[in-house]
C-alpha cells in the first residue's frame, strides 16, 4: 500500500500516480479525502477535482487563520473548545489562545466550509 503524504496539497496528483489512499494532518478533512478517492476511482475525475479544490480552499485558510482545522474540528463536534495550546516562551511550558477570534476570521472559515458540505460524510 502506497499513501501521499506532505499534507496533501498534491493528492490528486498522486492519485494520477497510482497511490492507495491519503495520510496527513488534515484530519479534519478526512471525508473529503475518502470522497475524492472514490470519485477518482469510479472515473469521475471531474468531480474528484472540485471536491479537491474546495478541500484546498478549506487547507489554504490555515495559513493566514491559525487554529482553522481546530476550529473545523469544533464545528463538526469532534473538539469541545476552540482552545489551542503552543509552546510558551520565556519558560512557560505553553500558552494557551482560542482560535478565530475575529468575526471576520470565523465568517472566512464558514464560507469555505460552506462549499464543503455536500461531500461531507456527515452533512454538516
Amino acid at each position: 500500500m502506497v499513501l501521499s503524504t506532505g499534507g496533501g496539497p498534491g493528492y490528486l496528483y498522486d492519485l494520477a500516480l497510482g497511490v492507495d489512499g491519503q495520510a496527513t494532518a488534515q484530519g479534519a478533512y478526512a471525508d473529503l479525502s475518502v470522497a475524492i478517492l472514490k470519485a477518482y476511482r469510479s472515473g469521475k475525475k471531474d468531480l474528484a477535482a472540485d471536491i479537491f479544490s474546495k478541500m484546498l480552499l478549506m487547507m489554504n485558510c490555515e495559513t493566514f487563520i491559525p487554529g482553522t482545522q481546530r476550529y473545523v474540528f469544533h464545528k463538526r463536534g469532534v473538539f469541545k473548545s476552540l482552545v489551542a495550546r503552543k509552546a510558551g516562551t520565556g519558560g512557560q511550558l505553553y500558552t494557551t489562545m482560542e482560535v478565530a477570534q475575529l468575526p471576520v476570521e470565523k465568517a472566512e472559515i464558514e464560507l469555505r466550509f460552506a462549499q464543503l458540505k455536500p461531500y461531507l460524510a456527515t452533512g454538516l
